[in-house]
């Protein structure tokens, strides 16, 4: 039986890169993908920012038909009447956001808003508890970006709930796609000519 320097057979070795170089570009396709849909978002954020109204509405909907499933299952009473009650409000509410698209925008605009503020200010604390240590800066530095994006939203508020959606997803989905290339550059096996074993 053939050998690689590693000590696994070599019809082993073969097939293990094999599996690795198509992992490898299936990860660096959806990189492509995820940054191509990103930089659409980009350049189109209203239309983005009700793309993901409507996946937070469709997601609602699942959830909640999932929690009413699932209350129907449940023997004890007061659980199945919790999440009953929880099912029917998460079912309803992503049916109000779909048949209310600016009204659901606005609402999760501010959502969002009052959410960067709230991990801003936490992160203000942990930073204080932090400080004199090295991850000090890095920490303040995070809340404060935090901050001023919430006070930018705020102040633009209204206006800002038909774009500020769209530009957080097609950051995220940039953000994604550079991740999952880099890993699938990661993952690419290194080519050796033959006979180069390790030295």
């Amino acid at each position: 039986m053939d050998i690689s320097p590693m000590g696994i057979p070599l019809h082993e070795s073969h097939t293990q890169e094999q599996l690795t170089m198509s992992n490898s570009n299936y990860l660096m396709w959806l990189g492509v993908i995820s940054l191509v849909l990103g930089f659409l978002a980009l350049f189109n954020p209203v239309a983005s920012t009700i793309a993901a109204e409507m996946i937070v509405a469709w997601s609602l909907m699942i959830v909640g038909i999932g929690q009413l499933v699932s209350a129907f299952n449940q023997k004890d009473g007061e659980n199945r009447l919790g999440l009953g009650l929880l099912g029917v409000l998460g079912f309803f509410l992503g049916l109000y956001l779909i048949y209310r698209p600016v009204m659901g925008a606005l609402t999760l605009t501010m959502i969002v808003a009052l959410f960067i503020l709230v991990e801003g200010l936490v992160k203000v604390y942990l930073a204080l508890r932090f400080k004199g240590t090295p991850y000090f800066g890095g920490i303040l530095l995070s809340a404060i970006v935090s901050i001023l994006l919430a006070i930018l939203i705020l102040s633009n508020y209204p206006e800002s709930a038909m774009t500020i959606l769209g530009i957080l997803l097609a950051v995220q989905l940039i953000s994604i796609g550079i991740n999952l290339l880099a890993l699938g550059k990661l993952l690419t096996p290194t080519l050796k000519l033959p006979g180069q074993g390790t030295r």
